[in-house]
């Protein structure tokens, strides 16, 4: 393999090999134009960055080094786009895996060893200038650094297969650094001789992509779930599994996902009241967890207790129900429980829209959260915190939002707020009837939902597991 000193364009690299079907797959979904202009712009960036550290862990660091390369080309960079902290992990871990494996045609390690240093000082500056504050990312990072960096065959096997899987427990299972270091175990998994285990861990790794592909108002797990087929493809055929099978699967998931980004967000039970939607959600789960719904006595206390009225769909929902429970598993907080708190995360900043706020950079001033309302505690259920946002803060950031839009975005970042706004909300009219919202945090992700009743569509069509 040729490594290109320069980024290098698709048109301009007319020595690369004939692509096969699965390079025919990956590379027909980036083209500059949807690089440029799709409205899920930045997370098609983050999703192809994922996509390069996953072949580099599988072996095709050919392919992974092509990715990159498009990717740090400042053709395909979206004018008043943010493009640095949202590479951070793909960028790092394709810097260190890249020195370590030995991929096909590797025939320039000088060369690649290089790419890794630029590799690593690009995202350091990006990124490390904030130390993380949290002991879980903490030692997350200080344990693969520890792996990579030392040369994960110098370890004791059984020290190493040991470590790797308390870091994938660590990591939320549908999370990049949860895939990430499963790729990297099975890989190892599979040299050791260690079959049973590598299926094993495998199929841990799937059903958590699987489960992460149904979230109604955030495309790229849609997204992330085709490609990780295409790479789980590579996988499986090492595993004596049908490779063709798992590709055509990943090009039929990623004809399904530009129809979604064509069409908009698909609510297949918008329209079902509260009363089923809530009904749904119980049989997911197996077995009865609704509470005895309550009266408007109970809730007009509530509102007092709480000095601010409620959203509808969330009194609706409390004359359906009065929350979801069962033993010490809380998926909806009863009535009872419902209590203003500082948010996890100090001074937490709202984001309306988290596939672009992300990456406009210190132009936009984001509001601060100082208190919410507490809808569910760190559970199993998606393993996230559940906040309703408060009319008063929801109005500060989306009027930050419209005033970042009118006098500060370019017309490219205009075009992608326009359909990132129609496929969260409907529209800007729909957002500016917005009053409430809920925000959901995990381990190292967070989103906006806009409203109670759109959050209950959510938990219906998700998979969950108590």
């Amino acid at each position: 393999m040729r490594i290109r000193q320069g980024p290098a364009t698709p048109e301009r690299d007319v020595d690369a090999p004939v692509p096969s079907p699965l390079e025919r797959i990956v590379f027909s979904n980036f083209s500059k134009e949807q690089i440029l202009t799709e409205r899920w712009t930045a997370g098609v960036r983050q999703t192809a960055a994922y996509l390069s550290v996953d072949l580099a862990m599988l072996g095709r660091v050919d392919m992974a080094t092509r990715i990159q390369e498009l990717l740090h080309n400042p053709a395909y960079i979206p004018k008043g786009m943010y493009d640095g902290a949202a590479n951070y992990w793909p960028c790092l871990n394709f810097a260190w895996e890249a020195a370590h494996i030995q991929g096909p045609n590797m025939d320039d390690e000088e060369a690649l060893q290089k790419r890794q240093e630029d590799e690593v000082l690009y995202v350091e500056k990006q990124c490390f200038e904030a130390p993380p504050n949290d002991k879980h990312q903490i030692e997350v990072e200080n344990d693969l650094r520890r792996i990579f960096h030392e040369g994960i065959d110098s370890f004791d096997e059984d020290e190493v297969v040991a470590t790797m899987t308390k870091l994938s427990d660590m990591c939320t299972p549908g999370s990049f650094q949860g895939r990430a270091v499963r790729a990297r175990a099975i890989d190892y998994l599979m040299r050791k001789g260690r079959r049973q285990e590598a299926e094993n861990m495998l199929g841990l790794a799937t059903q958590a992509i699987q489960n992460s592909a149904y979230k109604l108002h955030n495309e790229m797990p849609k997204l992330r779930y085709a490609w990780r087929l295409l790479v789980t493809g590579v996988l499986r055929d090492q595993l004596g599994i049908d490779n063709r099978e798992l590709e055509e699967k990943g090009g039929q998931a990623i004809h399904t996902i530009q129809q979604r980004l064509r069409d908009g967000p698909i609510r297949p039970l918008a329209l079902e009241p509260m009363e089923e939607l809530a009904g749904i959600v119980e049989a997911k789960f197996g077995y009865k967890i609704r509470n005895p719904p309550v009266n408007d006595e109970d809730i007009a206390g509530a509102e007092a207790r709480l000095d601010v009225p409620l959203p509808r769909d969330l009194k609706a929902f409390l004359h359906t129900s009065n929350g979801f429970s069962r033993d010490e598993v809380v998926v909806i907080n009863s009535i009872s429980a419902l209590k203003w708190q500082p948010p996890l995360i100090p001074e937490y900043q709202l984001s309306l829209l988290p596939g672009v706020d992300a990456y406009k950079g210190p132009d936009i001033e984001y509001v601060a959260l100082d208190r919410v309302i507490s809808l569910s505690g760190y559970s199993r259920l998606g393993n996230e915190y559940v906040y309703l946002i408060e009319p008063h803060f929801v109005n500060e950031a989306r009027t930050r939002l419209r005033d970042y839009y009118e006098n500060q975005a370019q017309p490219e970042m205009r075009t992608i707020m326009d359909k990132c706004v129609k496929d969260y909300f409907g529209g800007w009219d729909e957002l500016q009837q917005l009053d409430w919202g809920i925000t959901r945090f995990r381990k190292y992700d967070c989103d906006f939902v806009p409203g109670f009743h759109i959050f209950l569509e959510d938990l219906a069509v998700r998979p969950v597991e108590l």
